[in-house]
């Protein structure tokens, strides 16, 4: 049994959206059943393979797994300002204030925009409760009860916001938790790291496009959100990841579709204000010495932007990461 409901052949979700949406709903309630005891749901640890484990602790997938984290903390930022106190209780009032069917329309229009975001759609896999009927009922009792992890945060902003939200969910923590003695297994940190890193990718921007489109706004935001790359040296590796959690043969079609075949859109970009090489005209980005030693990757396009990083990067600032392979890995 794979890890996550497994990917398959969908409604087109750009002309049958109501269909897409129903196969949706009915993997994610097949494999995810309500009432099933925890143990009956398979682990990570007995699921990944070695590969799989090996192909997330790799220090530049780790990287790669904190680019995503800064991409979700941005959505978590705006998410935070729109949903303040005052505004959360005028957003409640109107949304009650809608019918079921608006309010069907509304949600379903969110889940389809996340969904168009790159290769967000398969981690749509990692969240049980994101279906249309779960978040509808009761008046959109469940979408309120999620977006509420955001209205009660502050008003956030790069420098104090150093990790994005997360909303727990029983049978996922359940599938993506490891014992003290699991943990030690190389790599099972990383892999259960990046599992959270994808569920929160998807609900995140699905929840953010719901209330963006209750507010009118057309068309998905956050569209940055990077995809997977893939090399030589990681292929093997990648292949073993995505089939142990997708199902076999879902690597070839994957790769199809939304990998790209370089490192460029984050090698070459500046860690903290994401500006490329090719906006620096002519002028070379300026990497971290300590870090490429551990063979991570990490450039700056100024000075100032390395400062700031130091200080106050998201996820971490880069002080406390800095030549600490282990952290890394965290």
């Amino acid at each position: 049994m794979p890890m996550f409901p497994v990917p398959r052949p969908r409604p087109d979700k750009h002309t049958a959206r109501k269909a897409w949406e129903a196969s949706w709903a009915a993997d994610l309630e097949a494999y995810f059943k309500p009432g099933l005891p925890l143990h009956r749901y398979p682990r990570l640890i007995s699921s990944a393979s070695r590969d799989a484990l090996a192909f997330c602790a790799e220090p530049q997938n780790v990287l790669e797994d904190d680019s995503r984290v800064k991409d979700i903390c941005d959505v978590d930022i705006d998410m935070a300002r729109c949903l303040n106190p005052h505004d959360w209780q005028s957003f409640q009032d109107g949304w009650r204030r809608l019918s079921s069917n608006r309010r069907e329309e509304i949600i379903l229009e969110g889940l389809y925009h996340a969904s168009c975001i790159g290769s967000n759609e398969q981690f749509r896999g990692h969240c049980p409760e994101m279906t249309l009927k779960d978040l509808a009922k009761d008046g959109g009792r469940e979408l309120l009860r999620l977006l509420s992890h955001w209205s009660n945060l502050p008003n956030l902003t790069h420098a104090t916001h150093l990790g994005h939200v997360y909303v727990p969910n029983p049978i996922f923590d359940h599938i993506v938790s490891l014992s003290d003695a699991e943990a030690e297994a190389p790599g099972a940190k990383a892999t259960a790291r990046m599992c959270r890193i994808n569920r929160m990718q998807f609900m995140s921007m699905a929840l953010w496009n719901v209330y963006r489109t209750y507010q009118g706004i057309e068309g998905p935001s956050h569209d940055t959100l990077n995809t997977a790359t893939i090399t030589p040296e990681n292929k093997k590796q990648l292949k073993a990841l995505l089939d142990s959690q997708y199902g076999k043969g879902f690597f070839k079609k994957w790769r199809a579709e939304n990998i790209t075949s370089d490192r460029s859109q984050l090698v070459n970009a500046c860690w903290y204000c994401k500006k490329g090489e090719n906006q620096l005209n002519g002028e070379r980005m300026k990497g971290c010495s300590k870090c490429a030693a551990l063979g991570i990757k990490i450039y700056y396009c100024s000075r100032e932007c390395q400062v700031a990083d130091w200080k106050s990067g998201v996820p971490r600032p880069h002080k406390v990461l800095c030549g600490k392979r282990d952290l890394y890995l965290e």
